[in-house]
């Protein structure tokens, strides 16, 4: 949505920035005097700066995604809280707690799993994911995992690249 978004606001300001640039174009032929090189030369301008407007959308936008997602970061009590989890492996579920409380998960019931190098990322649904750091855990329980979840499919690569499909 915010893609369709920006790409009307930089249509908008592109196609009223031109009909700016023909408005001053058509004084030249209409009328006579010095009024008529003002009114000219002012819509003109009026229609460049449309147009500079629509080229800088996308850095407007850029830097408005990049402020909310500083706010929403400053805002997370978990980050600041020095919020730590631990879990506790089943043979059908697990569990995770925190200082908040704690939270049991079927393995059948998860969306999957990623992994890079260093994490395993427990992905309870589609939108979350649990970070469970490899050098804290043994290679068993990392099997384990494994075994009992399936990999997260994914679609395309990531734009950073730092994710890769698991190994099976």
């Amino acid at each position: 949505m915010l893609a369709q978004m920006k790409h009307t606001n930089i249509t908008l300001y592109t196609w009223t920035g031109v009909f700016w640039i023909v408005g001053g174009c058509l004084f030249l032929f209409d009328w006579n005097g010095i009024l008529k090189t003002y009114m000219s030369c002012s819509y003109m301008i009026m229609g460049l700066l449309y147009i500079l407007w629509a080229l800088s959308m996308p850095r407007v936008f850029k830097k408005g995604r990049r402020l909310q997602l500083n706010t929403d970061i400053e805002s997370n009590r978990r980050l600041k809280a020095g919020y730590t989890l631990s879990y506790t492996f089943h043979d059908e579920d697990f569990e995770v707690r925190s200082e908040q409380g704690w939270e049991r998960i079927n393995y059948e019931d998860c969306y999957g799993y990623l992994e890079n190098e260093e994490y395993l990322f427990i992905s309870p649904n589609r939108y979350m994911g649990y970070a469970l750091e490899k050098k804290n855990c043994d290679e068993e329980t990392l099997t384990f995992l494994k075994n009992k979840l399936k990999p997260v499919p994914t679609k395309k690569k990531t734009k950073s690249g730092w994710l890769k499909k698991p190994q099976n």
